[in-house]
């Protein structure tokens, strides 16, 4: 029986479908919004001096505009044809103070660790040259610690150059310590594999 009426309930499935289809197309026609056509060129003016609908006018920026303009020329004035900064004017003033901070300690960092390198090689030939190197390592890593604090946070790169910079000092202590204190050189320096993965944790 299937075999005689299945073409029927095709046929009646597919003309339902259509039918369907054909109502929905007539109603997203028919609220579809018309969208019109913008001529090629605006006129600026349509007659009698009344301004055109799509020409930019800002009546109510006029008391803003002439305002900001006023301030301006407060702090520039002509001079010889050229513009000239008023006496008091503070550069400073600018640059937001959060900015401001934010470069300089970024440019702080900077030279530090372009200062560290550079130093690093540097061991005293005397032993008191030598404790007072380390003693001032010591000072410099924990001040260099303490304005890297949390600026290097989510940055693998720059988290690295401070290791990196840091080792170099303990580098640098651990020979002026041993010139001062020899018998150091018979122990190992406890440098093992897991301090790497902490490190690398840190990065």
């Amino acid at each position: 029986m299937f075999t005689l009426l299945g073409p029927h309930f095709l046929q009646r499935i597919r003309e339902a479908t259509k039918f369907a289809e054909a109502r929905w197309t007539e109603y997203k026609t028919s609220i579809q919004r018309r969208v019109l056509q913008l001529p090629p060129h605006v006129a600026r003016t349509i007659g009698n001096g009344i301004h055109h609908p799509l020409v930019l006018s800002l009546p109510n920026s006029e008391t803003y505009l002439k305002g900001a303009l006023r301030e301006y020329q407060q702090i520039v004035q002509p001079h010889s044809g050229t513009s000239q900064l008023a006496k008091d004017f503070d550069p400073s003033r600018a640059v937001p103070q959060a900015i401001s901070n934010y470069l300089k300690t970024y440019q702080y960092l900077e030279e530090t660790e372009c200062d560290i390198v550079d130093d690093a090689q540097y061991i005293p030939q005397s032993t008191l040259a030598c404790e007072e190197r380390c003693s001032e390592l010591s000072q410099r890593m924990k001040v260099y610690t303490g304005h890297v604090a949390t600026a290097y946070d989510n940055n693998p790169e720059e988290k690295s150059i401070m290791l990196l910079a840091l080792m170099e000092m303990w580098m640098s202590m651990d020979k002026c310590a041993i010139r001062v204190y020899p018998l150091l050189k018979d122990f190992a320096p406890k440098l093992t594999p897991v301090i790497l993965v902490r490190c690398s944790s840190l990065v």
